[in-house]
């Protein structure tokens, strides 16, 4: 057969270095898709609020993601390219993924990118123990502090400080800022100490800080490690600190009992092991690590269970002086929010957000005295915010995911058995994926999908929604509020239904910001997982403060600083405006149904088990 016979019959493939038009055609399809998610990104938020602002940025993300496989589609099977060129480009984009790790914000923002094998954490080394000598604490531990930060969320964790108020021109001016380990903890304080908890390495620490300065004072290791690809890595319950001894519930589910003057262990207790359990099948149901704080009752330290999925426990407790089991009360698996002591009707109980319900627990014995339902997933769409107590018969329960905020009545009938009934739900009000709402003169306050909301109480309607936070942090401070950026920006916030107004925020932090915030008298105290940082803001003359030094002597008072810029998102005359692009809150009136007529979500007539 001749070549031109040949050539006839088997044709030579063309020669193509360059991609031809349908691949370049469906590349700009794919980029046109990310451009309009990115121009409608508000718009698309709302419309998906099971996803909130994490749905365009995912259009987005899949964008860029499916245009790189059709470029290397072509190359490997179209191009002309040499077989090694395509060996390569195939085995980078397969290698990226487990060479280097993306650290995401609450909406899956990409904000980090490192090698795996240069982990922040782990390139830190154990603490220096460069503070004051623990003994100088210890004769502080005795003594009453009225400027002590003993737990998650403040004294009564509800995100409130009302003996405290921040002057309008609060001023914040650093006292230091240091590198921290890893993990989502916040900071609790007393006598002049800081404790957190934190990842360093194979090793979960419980650590102690100087207030003024942030030197060590002292730290406990366990060797543990909770490393989630989109949780992040480290520890994510605050510590409880109490009649001198520290309480700290670890990710893996290691419950510590410290000496809070030099971090001597007391007692331990594995968790996850007391409910029949295992690590590997504890990842699976409460994969994102656990981040419940521990609540002290009378002489019990109360924690979440969990366990199998066939036999889960929703709370468990301990006595706090030697670690002995007490009781365990229901059979809920576990969500993230974390207990807390309130009275309802009267009742002295125990409320618990698990992974699917918002339960009332006896003290004394743990017995579930009602249920609500409040859907989710410890491994997917999870409930990680506080239920609020509205008053002695209500509370506010929120969340993410597209689920918003709920009002329900909690109260005994006649014969009581206890009634729990909706009184108002808006799917389109606090979303609170990530934080917990704060409550103040019949108003909530809190993040809504990352945009700072007021939302009224008696009806569950948006008064306004400004201020775009991202899934940072607030607390009240008299009426005002301090909220910290997921980003990093520290700022004060008037407690105001009528208009967010806001100071000019200050870079504060680098980093990703999910922990929680301390105040210590005139003493800002945050971290993420990279750095903490102190700052000093000016109290109104009724809040100011002399601390205790180590030395227990007192220091002199604070100087008069000069006044910050102050700027009001939204309407008012006279007043300095800034454009804002969040959505307008929406004029959709939130279901309502009058606490007598709605049937509970649970059979009401006999209490639980």
């Amino acid at each position: 057969m001749s070549d031109s016979e040949t050539q006839e019959f088997f044709p030579e493939k063309p020669v193509r270095f360059v991609p031809g038009w349908p691949v370049i055609a469906t590349i700009g399809l794919l980029a046109a898709m990310g451009l309009f998610a990115w121009l409608r990104f508000d718009d698309l938020a709302e419309r998906i609020p099971a996803a909130g602002p994490a749905a365009p940025r995912l259009i987005i993300a899949a964008s860029i993601v499916f245009s790189v496989l059709v470029l290397v589609g072509w190359l490997v099977f179209r191009s002309s390219h040499s077989w090694l060129l395509k060996i390569g480009t195939v085995a980078v984009v397969v290698a990226l993924p487990f060479l280097f790790r993306v650290e995401h914000s609450g909406d899956l923002f990409s904000l980090h990118v490192y090698p795996r094998w240069r982990a922040p954490d782990r390139l830190l080394e154990s603490p220096k123990l460069d503070g004051a000598p623990p003994e100088r604490f210890a004769s502080l531990m005795s003594r009453e502090d009225p400027f002590a930060f003993t737990q998650f969320m403040g004294p009564a964790r509800d995100g409130s400080l009302p003996t405290f108020a921040l002057a309008d021109d609060w001023n914040p001016e650093l006292l230091w800022r240091a590198p921290i380990g890893a993990g989502w903890s916040g900071f609790v304080a007393a006598h002049g100490l800081l404790i957190t908890q934190e990842q360093r390495g194979d090793d979960e620490l419980v650590t102690a800080y100087e207030i003024e300065t942030g030197k060590s004072v002292w730290f406990h290791a366990e060797s543990a490690r909770h490393d989630e690809e989109l949780g992040g890595i480290g520890p994510r319950a605050t510590p409880t600190l109490h009649d001198g001894r520290v309480y700290a519930m670890g990710a893996t589910g290691l419950l510590l009992c410290l000496n809070a003057s030099d971090g001597a262990l007391i007692w331990k207790r594995d968790v996850v092991a007391d409910v029949g359990s295992d690590r590997a099948t504890d990842m699976k149901l409460v994969m994102w690590g656990r981040a419940a704080s521990p609540l002290i009752v009378d002489d019990k330290v109360v924690v979440p269970g969990g366990g199998k999925a066939d036999a889960p426990v929703s709370l468990i407790a301990y006595d706090r002086l030697t670690g002995d089991e007490v009781w365990r009360g229901g059979d809920h698996q576990i969500g993230y929010s974390s207990p807390v002591l309130v009275e309802l009707d009267g009742v002295r109980q125990i409320v618990t957000g698990d992974e699917a319900h918002v339960s009332g627990h006896d003290p004394a014995d743990g017995k579930r005295l009602w249920t609500y339902e409040h859907p989710g997933s410890s491994s997917g769409d999870a409930n990680t915010s506080q239920p609020q107590r509205i008053d002695g018969n209500s509370l506010l329960i929120s969340k993410g995911y597209g689920a918003g905020a709920e009002r329900i009545d909690v109260r005994r009938d006649a014969d009581g058995a206890w009634q729990v009934t909706s009184v108002w739900k808006n799917p389109r009000a606090l979303r609170t994926k990530l934080t917990s709402a704060i409550l103040a003169d019949g108003y909530a306050y809190g993040l809504n999908d990352g945009i700072l909301e007021c939302v009224s109480l008696d009806d569950g309607r948006s008064q306004w929604r400004k201020a775009r936070l991202g899934h940072g942090q607030i607390l009240r401070v008299g009426d005002a509020m301090i909220a910290l950026s997921e980003s990093g920006e520290l700022s004060r916030v008037d407690v105001d239904p009528e208009a967010c107004v806001m100071s000019e925020p200050i870079r504060a932090l680098d980093g990703i910001c999910w922990n929680t915030l301390c105040l210590y008298g005139d003493l800002v105290i945050i971290r993420n997982n990279r750095e903490a940082a102190c700052y000093r803001v000016r109290l109104k003359p009724s809040g100011q403060v002399q601390r205790e030094g180590p030395d227990g002597t007192l220091p002199p008072p604070t100087p008069g600083r000069m006044g910050i810029s102050r700027m009001t998102i939204g309407e008012g005359p006279g007043s300095n405006r800034r454009e804002a692009t969040e959505p307008a809150p929406t004029d959709t009136p939130p279901t309502e149904t009058a606490p007598a007529e709605t049937p509970p979500t649970e059979t009401p007539g006999t209490p639980n088990d």
